[in-house]
């Protein structure tokens, strides 16, 4: 069983409805529960019919990963799955280089990838999630628009 703790942040002190408010236009009138939230700041929230979705804040979308929340735990045990969704390399690369995250902190790019920048240490840097959730969802708003 492969161990999401420390490719993870807690949820439990968070505002979440305030942090998912700048993705309304993505996320429409469903309602939806934190199951995790990833040190990117990539959601997985489950639906009001128990189906998980993973929201991709540097994509900008909102796909299904799972039907069930017992599934999903299942497939984030899988070596691709957990490579793809939690980027465990990136984040110990973080943390060798010094970028530890303090509470409602995730890691964002000084130089978005739409604009060219790259997932590595020196275009990363810890971001208030509020600040990074907003500009993501501008970003991603915005890009869909072109």
């Amino acid at each position: 069983m492969t161990d999401t703790a420390d490719l993870t942040l807690s949820t439990a002190d968070l505002d979440v409805e305030k942090l998912l408010a700048p993705w309304a236009w993505l996320l429409g009138k469903t309602v939806y529960k934190p199951i995790l939230l990833n040190k990117f700041g990539d959601w997985f929230l489950e639906d009001e019919e128990g189906g998980v979705h993973r929201l991709s804040i540097v994509e900008g979308t909102l796909e299904t990963v799972a039907d069930t929340v017992a599934d999903f735990h299942r497939l984030a045990e899988s070596p691709d799955n957990v490579e793809n969704w939690f980027s465990p390399d990136l984040v110990h690369l973080m943390t060798k280089h010094g970028f530890g995250l303090k509470p409602g902190e995730c890691y964002w790019y000084k130089l978005a990838p739409i604009l060219g920048g790259q997932p590595e240490p020196d275009n990363m840097e810890p971001m208030k999630l509020a600040f990074c959730q907003t500009l993501a969802a501008q970003i991603a708003r915005t890009n869909r628009k072109s």
